[in-house]
């Protein structure tokens, strides 16, 4: 009785938190976005299996009927929960294609497999019975779908290890970090008898971190291309300039894409957002840790950096510039990238405002955009 007085207790409040997120994504407007529709999704699917989980609850409904109808959705919707935290992961993928897509074709296959054995359990009892007492009895394969179970999360893992050049950096420690703690409490919760249901609490708890820590990325993010943000890269550059000295000084690089119009003419508008997106992840590993990609407008970026010496500087511009030729060279898109750069050390002595050393910046890739209409005619 005790035990189930507790999964009764971390059920209301793992439907409270489920409940309170999906207000949330209502409230702040963000629904419209494809991450946000997931999520959305993943919340829904995850209060109707918490739904199953206190249908067995002895607790709170004492009929036989309702504890083996909870039992029965809730092994039916568990493992489909890890293939919608890969429909969700897939949504961080930049560009995410046929390649990326076939990575699904197993936990689907899993998913299906599990929901015919489920509907055969009532009468072959392969996972779990239910007794005469209404006690819930493990059976054959219930350790093997455990088994099952744990490879998916890990298989989860992978699949964001595999495609991590794809993904919004910030965003991965958190991704990876998603099914762990349902993970960890479904071990406990099978490894020692009499234990409250931790790995649907945990999942709960889980989605509420990530949520936390991710609608803050987004909220500093461009939708499109995961690069920083208009906003974050006013404040960023104020701050920089207020803090500049000798030993703690910046660079800025303005970055405008050359016949970007023609590759959305040519081929339409999603395939020109595939090149924005292709671009923001060239520049952003290109520059590694040593600054920040953020979209300005349209198909012009900003990038501030931790260089302080301009020679440096213009070999950073250089590679940029090598590494889009070289993606070009690949064959992987129709599309070809090229950018004009204009780029400068932020000056200690002339101390400039930050919209003026960003207009200075400004003026320098236009300067380079005119030189290359100039040799093309």
């Amino acid at each position: 009785m005790q035990e189930n007085l507790v999964n009764a207790a971390l059920g209301v409040y793992s439907m409270a938190i489920l409940l309170m997120l999906l207000f949330s994504l209502r409230q702040n407007g963000t629904v419209r976005t494809p991450r946000n529709k997931w999520l959305i999704r993943i919340l829904l699917y995850q209060f109707f299996l918490e739904c199953a989980v206190m249908m067995h609850n002895q607790f709170l409904i004492p009929n036989r009927l309702y504890w083996e109808l909870g039992f029965f959705f809730h092994y039916l919707l568990d493992p489909g929960l890890v293939l919608m935290w890969m429909l969700y992961m897939h949504q961080w993928v930049d560009g995410g294609g046929k390649r990326e897509r076939c990575w699904f074709v197993m936990p689907v296959a899993a998913v299906a497999l599990n929901t015919v054995l489920i509907c055969l359990n009532p009468v072959i009892h392969l996972y779990y019975q239910v007794d005469g007492d209404g006690l819930f009895r493990r059976t054959s394969l219930f350790q093997q779908r455990t088994i099952v179970m744990i490879f998916f999360v890990f298989y989860y893992e992978v699949y964001i290890l595999r495609w991590k050049n794809k993904i919004n950096p910030k965003a991965i420690i958190w991704l990876m970090l998603f099914p762990i703690m349902p993970l960890l409490g479904g071990v406990i919760q099978i490894s020692f008898s009499g234990m409250p249901d931790l790995e649907i609490t945990g999942e709960a708890a889980a989605m509420l971190l990530m949520y936390l820590s991710l609608q803050e990325l987004d909220s500093k993010s461009d939708f499109l291309t995961g690069a920083g943000n208009r906003q974050m890269l006013d404040s960023t550059l104020e701050f920089r300039v207020a803090t500049a000295d000798r030993f703690h000084n910046f660079s800025c690089m303005y970055v405008d894409m050359d016949r970007f119009k023609e590759i959305n003419d040519t081929y339409g508008h999603e395939t020109g957002d595939m090149a924005l997106k292709t671009a923001v992840t060239i520049m952003t590993h290109t520059i590694g840790k040593k600054g920040t990609v953020y979209r300005y407008g349209g198909d012009e970026f900003v990038i501030i950096m931790d260089i302080s010496d301009g020679a440096v500087l213009d070999q950073m511009a250089n590679r940029i510039r090598d590494n889009m030729q070289a993606f070009n060279e690949t064959g992987k898109q129709p599309f070809c990238l090229s950018a004009s750069c204009g780029c400068k050390v932020y000056d200690l002595h002339m101390k400039p405002a930050p919209r003026e050393f960003l207009k200075t910046v400004d003026e320098l890739m236009y300067e380079e955009k005119k030189k290359k209409h100039a040799m093309r005619e």
